[in-house]
């Protein structure tokens, strides 16, 4: 039981963390945005088999003014922290995310770290994407997941569709 207990105040301790980060940013003016300062929140979900939602936040190179040519061989940046939520046949799984992502002109590619946890057990895994995007607004990726502890119940399917939503801020 104080397995549990730890990992839900290690949880609670991160989530926090994020959340004053956040506030401090607003209130100071604070910024841990080393390119044009266009952050952004991603939602993303898969469903084919199991169920996988994310919500991250993402600092960007997307730049403030468009670069010209309808920004067709644009290069975007994208490092993110997030919350996922996994239904994988009857069992529910919390986990963190950290990310990292290109796109150019309609490419995208994606690596990402994840723990999961069901309070109960845990997973590590890496997932790599590719896929089409639309000017880093709406991406379609294709991805394959990497399980590190082959002795954990938590095993995701190996190969894997998302459809990805960015939503910037200034």
């Amino acid at each position: 039981m104080n397995k549990v207990k730890f990992k839900i105040l290690f949880l609670l301790a991160l989530f926090s963390s994020c959340l004053s980060i956040a506030q401090e940013r607003e209130k100071k003016g604070f910024d841990l945005n080393p390119w044009e300062d266009i952050n952004a929140i991603r939602v993303s979900s898969n469903f084919i088999k199991d169920y996988e939602a994310e919500v991250s936040y993402l600092v960007t190179s997307y730049p403030k003014q468009e670069p010209g040519y309808g920004a067709m061989v644009m290069r975007v940046q994208y490092a993110g922290l997030g919350l996922e939520y996994l239904r994988l046949g009857n069992k529910n799984v919390l986990g963190f995310k950290a990310s990292y992502e290109e796109s150019f002109a309609i490419f995208a590619a994606q690596i990402a770290a994840d723990y999961l946890t069901t309070f109960e057990d845990s997973q590590f895994r890496i997932s790599p994407k590719i896929g089409l995007s639309i000017f880093g607004f709406v991406t379609l990726y294709y991805g394959w997941n990497f399980d590190l502890l082959k002795s954990s119940s938590i095993q995701t399917r190996n190969q894997f569709l998302t459809l990805q939503l960015n939503i910037f801020q200034n």
